[in-house]
């Protein structure tokens, strides 16, 4: 039955196609021109023909053009929120282009002379008009906007968008949610173009990498179109980068910083730009080059705390908590971008070329300070941890289209590819046992800065405990071929649209490697007298170390005597000592690769993954009228896939690690998928719109749960695998939008969403309790006792709904001082409900040996999805 629907859908479009061919029998012409005031061009305005269901909005630069007109007389008319409609006569031609331009004025009131819009305000009125003229559910930063405010990174200016919350890394945005879903469900573009993942975990990108600077506009597409990629169930966020404008354009810009927290002018930022068009406008070039220095540095508390005994009568919580552990962290945070941009287009008669080619790098330095207390166990640790990644980006694309009249055709192909490197990942761990004086122990239920008081910070039994070494690295790349065909049609006046079709081939290649050595000179290691503490004592042989009560290498001869913060939290902890970071780095010189043990676990998120997805869609855009718009389409997704990963069966004990046995495990992995989609938009007055869509979405999984690894710890009783049989979790999505729009309000739309997803699937850990239970799961019988760890998908479907405001007006009729203020309010309510695996053990007792049965229950609990706030 589906595919008889399909198929019917399918014959049902291309009957449009033969339309489309006989009725460009008929006599036609074209009506083309540019839409600017006072000499500036007004992007997305829209221009129809009176009477007619033909029209068309301008693109960033200002251009339209409307195709198949029939001969005639008649009236065409611009439209542009902010700005006071125009109408003109024309006369349409058999096979003819006639050229009609429009100048529009800003819309006054009676006897308010004539303002000028720029600024926030220029970008506000962009970003309405993008909005109204979109078949689809979008919201749009214009490039106005973003040079206008003060965001640090792409992410920032994202995260003004209603409906996203900005996730961050050290006080700066790196990742959004789109209405609460995590942001490996999203997908990131620039200019249409796929941005590889940055991530080694998920497929999810790192948006502070792109200096808010290199970009024309951001679009956020909240239900997308079946010529769009599939998985992009929070929605796909493209970075504008547009054709070179007219004229010699040439900016530099210099900002020089302040950090309050780090008391330095360290922030700086610099970023320039040069453009023009040559030979008759033909060829553009655009060249932008951006530095940009950031700190990030921060002071962060953590803390843990127990329930201790029932809630009192009548009160619904228990008012005793108890401190298990806190930590203080003293973060220097570093942060370099570097970017570059070169794009050139050449115009041809009746199409374009263009090359963009993008470049995007950062550093970040981070030098973390630790000083925990773990009251459960009674000892007080110092860390000193480094976390120093290089980011970078790489995308180049070709971009050929070519209008015929009564065919359209494009043809796109593109190259991206992320590196993430963190080669120099380290921590130092020394510790005091027997941490706390005095009646420490009555203070418990006081709370981590009365605990503080009573450590005794005796620097000479606190001892050299652990050494780590975590280097990674991930690359992925994405080459993509993909060709549109656009064939317009008309049945008379009434009903005017278009066909479109294409299909895409994307090859993707990802390969993570991450790294994990340890050493631990808390511990005499018997099996090799050459690590352990003896590697330390081994790498100073000029030296000789003062060593704590039971053995161990003091703290003192690492410690910084000219380390000093002199308000902490408000002064309400005491940072306490803290390790000399070029001290410990002469450590990690000195100390031999020999000396460390190099555990597997390090190589459990590794892969090797080469997918290919095929793609095909059809779609056609039917305009009944002026006021209603009907887009119906279909996408057919195939994925062929290879992943690698490794079979390991070691014993790690936390102090040392041996392999017994280690090879290469493949797996081939195929699935196709189906997504109809249907949008539908009701212009019910001049200032009402009414847009309702219908999508089917793909959330792919992660790499790594798909990668068919298998790491058996025979010592630790555990066994962490792959499932290259997961399968992707297929989304619903149910959108509606009113939009009401004047030359007053400006723009203040209502936006309801509703999404379910099956087959979403979470990482579970389940104890074996059986020979047999082994055999269920896969194992072999003699895992009987072992945990094991693997993805699964969720057999319960998960919900999220919400409802968005979203207000855009300038207040260009009030006098004074107020005129031109310009508002942007948005504000989101949502929640969800998804199904967690859990395991619950259930133990009986029996009269008879072995006297106890135990049974795993294998159920799940209700939350929201991670990463879901209730208001935005």
């Amino acid at each position: 039955m589906k595919n008889e629907k399909v198929l019917f859908f399918l014959s049902l479009l291309y009957c449009f196609l033969f339309i489309n061919y006989e009725s460009y029998g008929q006599l036609k012409g074209t009506v083309q021109g540019k839409v600017s005031s006072e000499g500036e061009a007004l992007p997305y305005a829209n221009v129809i023909i009176l009477g007619t269901s033909y029209g068309a909005s301008t693109d960033a630069e200002g251009y339209y053009k409307i195709s198949g007109i029939p001969v005639g007389t008649y009236k065409i008319q611009a439209r542009y929120i902010g700005f006071e409609a125009k109408e003109v006569t024309v006369e349409i031609k058999a096979n003819k282009i006639t050229e009609i331009n429009f100048s529009l004025v800003p819309t006054v009131l009676e006897g308010m002379e004539v303002i000028t819009i720029t600024g926030q305000a220029k970008g506000q009125v962009e970003a309405i008009n993008q909005q109204l003229n979109s078949n689809t559910i979008v919201n749009v930063v214009s490039k106005t906007k973003i040079e206008e405010l003060p965001d640090a990174n792409a992410a920032e200016s994202v995260g003004r968008l209603p409906g996203v919350s900005i996730i961050r890394s050290g006080g700066e945005g790196n990742m959004v949610s789109i209405r609460g879903l995590e942001p490996k469900f999203n997908l990131i573009t620039v200019n249409g173009v796929r941005i590889p993942s940055t991530e080694n975990e998920n497929r999810s990108v790192d948006l502070s990498m792109f200096s808010v600077n290199m970009l024309d506009g951001i679009e956020l597409t909240k239900a997308i179109t079946p010529d769009r990629d599939a998985d992009a169930v929070g929605g796909i966020i493209d970075f504008k980068v547009n054709r070179v404008q007219q004229g010699l354009d040439r900016k530099i810009q210099v900002q020089q910083g302040y950090n309050g927290h780090s008391k330095t002018f360290y922030p700086f930022k610099i970023n320039g730009a040069i453009s023009n068009r040559y030979f008759d406008n033909s060829v553009g070039a655009y060249l932008y080059l951006n530095y940009e220095q950031v700190d990030r540095s921060a002071h962060q508390f953590t803390g843990n705390y127990d329930v201790q005994g029932t809630p009192l009568p009548g009160e619904e919580f228990v008012k005793n908590l108890t401190v298990t552990n806190f930590s203080l962290r003293d973060v220097r945070s570093k942060v370099k971008r570097v970017g570059a941009t070169l794009n050139l287009d050449y115009l041809l008669s009746n199409g374009s070329i263009m090359l963009m080619n993008i470049f995007s790098y950062l550093n970040n330095d981070k030098i973390t300070y630790y000083d925990g207390y773990n009251v459960s166990n009674v000892n007080h640790t110092y860390r000193l941890m480094h976390d120093n990644y290089d980011l970078s980006l790489l995308t180049n694309s070709f971009v050929f289209d070519y209008d015929l009249q009564w065919i359209k055709s494009e043809v796109k192909l593109s190259h991206s590819v992320s590196q993430r490197d963190n080669p120099t990942d380290y921590y130092v761990e020394f510790q005091e046992n027997s941490a706390f004086s005095g009646d420490w122990a009555e203070h418990i239920y006081d709370g981590p800065a009365i605990l503080q008081r009573y450590a005794r910070n005796n620097l000479t039994e606190t001892g050299l405990n652990t050494l780590v070494k975590q280097p990674s690295e991930n690359l992925e790349r994405n080459i993509t071929g993909e060709i549109n065909l656009t064939l317009p049609f008309n049945l008379g006046d009434a009903i005017y649209g278009k066909v479109k079709t294409g299909s895409k081939f994307r090859y993707t290649n990802k390969n993570a490697n991450s790294n994990y050595y340890r050493s631990n000179p808390g511990i005499a290691d018997s099996y090799d007298p050459t690590k352990g503490i003896a590697g330390v004592i081994n790498a100073y042989p000029d030296r000789t170390f003062p060593m704590t009560s039971n053995g161990l290498i003091q703290m003192r001869p690492f410690w910084d005597s000219t380390f000093s913060i002199s308000s902490f939290m408000n002064n309400k902890y005491n940072f306490g000592y803290a390790l000399n970071k070029d001290i410990i780095e002469e450590l990690y010189r000195r100390v031999s690769n020999n000396s460390y043990y190099y555990s597997p676990r390090g190589d459990i998120n590794d892969n090797t993954v080469y997918e290919r997805i095929y793609a095909g869609y059809l779609m056609s855009v039917i305009n009944l009228g002026s006021n209603i718009m009907i887009l119906p389409g279909v996408r057919y997704e195939k994925e062929l896939s290879h992943y690698k990963g490794a079979y390991v069966i070691y014993e790690d004990t936390g102090l040392r690690a041996n392999e017994s046995s280690r090879r290469d495990s493949l797996q081939i992995r195929k699935n196709e998928n189906w997504f109809p989609m249907l949008h539908l938009r009701f212009k019910a007055s001049s200032w009402f719109d009414v847009r309702l869509a219908f999508t089917k979405t793909i959330i792919r999984p992660d790499y790594q749960y798909l990668v068919p690894k298998y790491f058996e710890n025979s010592l630790g009783l555990s066994v962490i695998r792959g499932n290259p049989q997961l399968k992707p979790a297929i989304a619903r999505n149910l959108d509606l939008s009113l939009a009401f729009h004047s030359n007053v309000i400006g723009l203040f739309t209502v936006s309801a969403f509703y999404k379910e997803i099956e087959n979403m699937f979470y990482t579970i850990s389940r104890p074996i309790i059986s020979k047999d239970d082994a055999l269920n799961l896969g194992l072999t019988s003699d895992k009987n006792g072992f945990t094991l760890t693997d993805p699964i998908n969720n057999t319960s479907k998960a919900f999220i709904r919400g409802i968005e405001f979203d207000l855009q007006t300038r207040l260009w009729y009030l006098p004074g001082l107020l005129n031109g203020i310009v508002l942007s309010l948005n504000y989101t309510t949502m929640n969800s409900i998804t199904y967690y695996p859990r395991t619950l053990l259930l133990q009986e007792r029996l009269t008879t040996p072995p006297w106890f049965r135990i049974t795993r229950i294998d159920t799940s609990r209700k939350g929201r999805m991670l990463d879901q706030p209730n208001d935005v």
